[in-house]
């Protein structure tokens, strides 16, 4: 670097510090993609999912309430609410089939699509087994339907709430690593940043200690010259009185002849 010329040390300096802001706002502009990405995963997908999960958790609930409500309106026989008890199993399990198809058009883990076809799979068994149930109520045999309820309608149910829970609890899973690896996106931003700007510091300085040693090299240059030309001028001084003697020796030596 001491035999650098002048130009080179200062480009140097400059295309350095140029480079590590490069360097900078190129990992700022990657690391700042990764988290708005982690952020629209935790906060968009997933979210959804979860809801659509709890959604179906919830529309269960009320279907095997309503099923246990046809049992309750049979023995109190009451028409009109066996009639109302029997739509509402209707619209909640159409309503959890529409949920499990919306859920299944999400991104999901090889497991979450398991938990969904397990999900769908045990609703088809449910619906099998409350068929049964209302087949039998319908001929009067009361003690059949309840006697199924209880063996087959109600483990089912209790395994489709199950699976429900199981399915809300990947997503949350999922919202949380989302969250993690924003955070750790952001941590590693920051201590690239610090780092480049700790980097930019030393390289400012650096460039500083270069400029104020080139003005020295600069000055000492200048006063070099300074006395170069004084020893020139002194030297040229010497010659001209020089050479003023000799001319006016060689007129004196002419005046003798």
């Amino acid at each position: 670097m001491q035999n650098w010329t002048i130009g080179q040390k200062l480009f140097s300096g400059v295309g350095l510090l140029g480079l590590l802001i490069a360097v900078s706002s190129w990992f700022g502009i990657r690391n700042a993609g990764a988290i708005n990405d982690a952020l629209v995963e935790a906060t968009g997908p997933t979210a959804k999912t979860i809801r659509i999960a709890d959604n179906i958790d919830s529309r269960l609930a009320r279907v095997h309430g309503s099923e246990l409500g046809t049992l309750v309106a049979t023995l109190m026989k009451d028409r009109g609410s066996l009639e109302e008890d029997r739509k509402a199993v209707t619209a909640g399990l159409a309503e959890v089939e529409k949920q499990l198809a919306e859920v299944n058009g999400q991104t999901l883990s090889d497991k979450e699509r398991q938990l969904v076809n397990a999900i769908r799979e045990a609703v088809g068994k449910w619906k099998g087994v409350y068929d049964s149930i209302q087949i039998h109520l319908d001929s009067g045999a009361v003690e059949k339907a309840e006697d199924l309820s209880g063996k087959e309608g109600e483990p089912l149910m209790a395994q489709l709430e199950k699976l429900a829970d199981e399915l809300s609890a990947a997503q949350f899973r999922e919202l949380e690593e989302g969250t993690k690896q924003a955070e750790v996106s952001y941590a590693t931003s920051r201590a690239i940043t610090t780092g480049v700007v700790v980097v930019s510091v030393v390289v400012i300085l650096l460039v500083v200690w270069l400029v104020r040693r080139i003005n020295t090299q600069l000055r000492q240059m200048a006063s070099e010259l300074g006395d170069g030309a004084g020893q020139v001028a002194a030297a040229a001084g010497q010659v001209s009185s020089s050479s003023q003697s000799l001319a006016q020796g060689s007129s004196e030596q002419a005046a003798s002849l």
